[in-house]
Formats: structure tokens, sequence, C-alpha cells
């Protein structure tokens, strides 16, 4: 609440709030493009706004994985896809990552979202749509997740969440926030 009653954050928590809400109740490819404007809305707000260190100038000429990597790292939200694989809903995440040579989570949810925004063939015989459905589903729970992250963490939650990434959760598996003490 204390964020929601600071002038500078209310309207932005409102949309930021409406862009999750929004997101998972869309499908996929969808999501994957409705939560993007909420990374960018957050990380304009922290680094331009809030903590003053980048200019609008310099924010125009980072790449979308290089904001996402900053803003995540900053909310203490970890960028390597989680370990072992098989206990999280990121098989194909893991695949492409190595397929594609792609450092962290940010580069590989900028890849399956610029594949939904700027479609295009290696050449005629490559599908437009490179990546499989399943990937793009596991791209809509990563972003999800990290949009959650991200919301707990400048509300300042401290305590435990359902991880929806984590396969065979029951209602009492919680687990600890990366950054609660």
């Amino acid at each position: 609440m204390k964020k929601y009653f600071d002038d500078n954050w209310q309207e932005p928590i409102k949309l930021l709030t409406y862009l999750y809400v929004e997101s998972n109740n869309s499908g996929v490819e969808q999501a994957i493009i409705t939560i993007q404007p909420a990374f960018e809305l957050l990380f304009w707000l922290l680094f331009v706004e809030q903590l003053k260190c980048l200019s609008k100038e310099s924010v125009e000429k980072l790449n979308a994985s290089d904001k996402l990597r900053l803003l995540f790292s900053h909310l203490q939200i970890p960028l390597q896809l989680p370990e072992p694989p098989e206990q999280y809903f990121i098989e194909e995440l893991t695949k492409l990552s190595k397929s594609e040579n792609l450092p962290d989570c940010s580069a590989c949810l900028t890849a399956v979202r610029n594949q939904i925004i700027h479609p295009k063939r290696k050449d005629e015989n490559t599908p437009i749509l490179k990546y499989s459905n399943r990937t793009f589903f596991e791209a809509t729970l990563l972003s999800l997740w990290y949009s959650e992250l991200a919301l707990l963490k400048i509300f300042d939650y401290q305590g435990t969440y359902a991880n929806r990434l984590r396969k065979n959760r029951h209602d009492t598996d919680y687990d600890r926030l990366p950054w609660a003490k």
C-alpha cells in the first residue's frame, strides 16, 4: 500500500497490475506481448525516475534483453533458468538457450517475443514462427513468473510464494523469495 499511495507510483501500479491480470487471462502469444510493456514501464520507473541512473537517451540505446537483465538484476530475481530443468516447466526454453547460445532468461524471453513481434523466415523452408507451441507456453509462464516476482519485490513482500514454474506443485508447496531475509 505504501507504493500505491505514492503519487509517482499510483497510476503505474494500476497499469502494471492490469497488464499482469490481462497476461494471465490471455492466450500464450498475447500474454508474452502484453507483459513486455509492464517490464518496460517498471524499468523506466526504477532506472530513470526513481534511481535517476539512466537518461532517456541511454535507455533508448539499450536493447530489450539488456533492459530485462538490468531490471531483473536490480530486483534480485535470478537471471539463469532454474536447475534442474526437469523440476520446472522450462525444458524447451533450456534447449532454446543452449541451441541459440542465449545467456540467460532475459535473452530467452526477448528471442521468443521477437519471434511473435518481428516474424521472419531465414529461408523459404523455415517456418515463420520457428519456436514450438511448448516454447511459447514456457515463455509465457516464465514471463508471468518474472512479473509476479517484480510486483512482489516493488511491494517489498518478504514471505513465501507459490512458484508457477515448479512442476507437481501442491497447494502446500511454497518457495522463498530470492531476496527474502
